[in-house]
């Protein structure tokens, strides 16, 4: 993972490096869709299936950015090794200094764990952020029977603390299992907010307040992302997107069968 300096041109020097790396050859592929350095804003990471593909594009950038002059930030350059059946030994450096390994690592505050996974990490950051954010707005009386109303409350955590709940999650698939530690939360919130005991159903809680539940905000982010990959055809996102449709199967946990069963479930034209 490297990040670029924030100056004036780093805009430009990475649109001519994402060039370099795709036209390079190296690096991962899913199909013969190259996917060898997937970005976002200025990080990028460098995807590979051996060590010395990536050891080659950790040159390629080692050069480019001696030649441009541009610094990568030592704290965002590591390795993290997926999925490989058997240790993997290898010695990765960068301009001469060698790389460190992580188990866990985070891109634009979604986190990834290799012993987690994808999902519980960035639901567990989550719901510790909302909860921040929650008692920041007790001077504001986000607090229960002596706050505001439950509307203004309710209309605060619509505004200020649902998209820090959710922030990231239309990216992973998920199961009912890891969906309920997000469900458990909000209704805890709400019980607070109206006053209510504990033993009261979370359904009447969404009814009495008019709030959608947490399943049914992340369903509609993963929709907005999939409307905004299918107006995009000349992207790599579309071309994986297309291919995984054709390829995978209803019982596949990838991310492109959870959006075609989103898409059945809501009854939306296909």
């Amino acid at each position: 993972m490297v990040k670029l300096s924030s100056d004036e041109v780093a805009d430009n020097l990475w649109f001519l490096l994402d060039n370099i790396l795709t036209d390079s050859q190296q690096g991962s592929c899913i199909g013969h869709i190259q996917c060898a350095a997937p970005t976002c804003d200025n990080d990028v990471t460098l995807a590979a299936d051996s060590p010395i593909q990536l050891q080659t594009l950790l040159d390629i950038v080692g050069e480019y950015s001696s030649k441009h002059r541009y610094k990568l930030q030592p704290a965002k350059c590591a390795i993290s090794v997926w999925n490989s059946p058997v240790p993997v030994h290898f010695n990765w450096t960068r301009i001469g200094e060698d790389l460190s390994f992580k188990d866990c690592y985070s891109t634009i505050g979604i986190l990834r764990d290799m012993k987690l996974g994808q999902f519980l990490p960035t639901c567990s950051a989550n719901i510790s952020s909302a909860r921040k954010a929650l008692y920041s707005m007790l001077g504001a009386d986000l607090h229960g029977k002596t706050g505001f109303n439950p509307q203004c409350c309710h209309s605060i955590w619509e505004t200020y603390i649902i998209s820090i709940l959710t922030y990231g999650l239309e990216l992973f698939s998920f199961n009912q299992k890891e969906i309920s530690l997000l469900e458990s939360f909000q209704a805890a919130i709400f019980h607070q907010l109206l006053g209510l005991l504990d033993y009261n159903p979370s359904c009447a809680l969404l009814v009495l307040l008019g709030s959608p539940s947490v399943e049914a905000c992340i369903s509609l982010h993963v929709l907005t992302l999939f409307g905004n990959i299918c107006r995009n055809p000349d992207s790599i996102e579309w071309k994986i997107f297309h291919r995984q449709l054709a390829v995978k199967t209803l019982s596949s946990a990838s991310w492109i069968i959870h959006v075609q069963k989103l898409v059945t479930r809501f009854s939306l034209p296909g």
